[in-house]
């Protein structure tokens, strides 16, 4: 997560059009960085090779930093409902630790089942688990599986 500028700061995220940016069409030109990094690297273009090296290695992680930035108000995607755009601004902006702390196992790789076993290891009071429920409610990271496919097949 990017820190926010001062006017920022004064002020939430509102939907502009015109920043509207596609998780697919971004992911598709990180893959053809990676593709040509990594053919430089072996003296020879890999082609889809590295394509698909490039998917299998970061489309996951990609898309849940996407979702958190979407949720955050930093950068508006198509793929992701406009409602949800900055739902958790407010609550970065007050300090929340937890949310915070919540973000960075997300960015991670945690999956919801990690953090219900994390809960019952720390032995956390009902009040933070509730908190801690209600937190990956607004998340919702599984929205953030997209199928590669559904884009990818396509070019």
């Amino acid at each position: 997560m990017t820190e926010s500028s001062p006017s920022a700061v004064c002020n939430p995220p509102s939907v502009d059009p015109s920043s509207l940016r596609s998780v697919y069409e971004d992911a598709r030109r990180e893959a053809e960085k990676h593709k040509w990094l990594e053919s430089e690297k072996n003296g020879c273009d890999l082609g889809d090779q590295a394509i698909e090296d490039w998917y299998r290695q970061f489309w996951n992680k990609y898309c849940r930093v996407r979702r958190l930035e979407h949720l955050s108000g930093e950068q508006q995607w198509a793929e992701f409902a406009s409602e949800e755009f900055g739902r958790m601004y407010e609550l970065l902006l007050s300090g929340d630790d937890l949310l915070e702390d919540l973000i960075v196992r997300f960015e991670h790789g945690w999956e919801n089942l990690r953090f219900t076993n994390w809960v019952h290891e720390c032995e956390m009071s009902r009040p933070k688990i509730e908190r801690i429920l209600e937190l990956l409610e607004i998340i919702n990271i599984n929205i953030a599986r997209l199928d590669r496919r559904q884009h990818h097949d396509q070019d």
